[in-house]
């Protein structure tokens, strides 16, 4: 099994950096899951091998908590390897009789969809009265309140409900998110209300 860090910062969120290591597993686990819940992946490895006298003659050093990494595992069907993107939420020491182990935990990337935390309402029906042609009408409309603008509380009004890529535009634009983006959207999403 191999492992790359490929994105880390001193703060644990996304930053810069590639470092690439080649592990002795001991043993390893990992889960697949659908729907917003991450997947894990729990790896022990050989981290420091000790001669018999003690001395040492080898160290892998830990993987930095919040590092991106992409661990390849094993030699599937036609060669090929599984890929596992991930973030380290763990890495602790353990001795054992043939040198130090390291464990290593992970969570795959649906675990930064948890690290920005986001304000908002969108798509609220509403309506108010006007006078139209002298008589009071109801009109309806749809109130949002913007992620800019909730610390005022200072909602929004349109005439239709805003798309799901409204929405989401919205939201990852919001003052509140750490890092940018990358999204590809379903082209239905442009069209459909929320």
């Amino acid at each position: 099994m191999s492992w790359a860090i490929l994105n880390h910062s001193a703060t644990g969120i996304r930053g810069d950096g590639i470092l690439a290591a080649s592990l002795e597993i001991s043993s390893a686990s990992l889960s697949w899951s659908w729907g917003a819940q991450p997947a894990t992946a729990e790896i022990q490895y050989v981290g420091e091998i000790l001669s018999p006298s003690g001395s040492m003659i080898r160290s892998v050093a830990g993987v930095p908590l919040g590092a991106l990494v992409r661990l390849d595992i094993g030699s599937g069907l036609l060669g090929l390897t599984h890929q596992f993107w991930g973030v380290c939420v763990g890495d602790s020491a353990k001795d054992s009789s043939g040198g130090k182990d390291r464990t290593l935990s992970f969570r795959d990337l649906r675990d930064y969809l948890q690290w920005d935390i986001i304000y908002g309402s969108f798509n609220q029906p509403d309506t108010y009265t006007t006078l139209i042609s002298g008589s009071p009408t109801r009109v309806r409309r749809w109130k949002h309140l913007l992620p800019a603008n909730v610390t005022g509380q200072t909602f929004t009004y349109t005439a239709a409900p805003y798309s799901a890529v409204q929405i989401l535009d919205y939201l990852f634009a919001a003052p509140t998110v750490q890092g940018s983006w990358t999204r590809q959207y379903h082209p239905a999403m442009a069209t459909a209300a929320v």
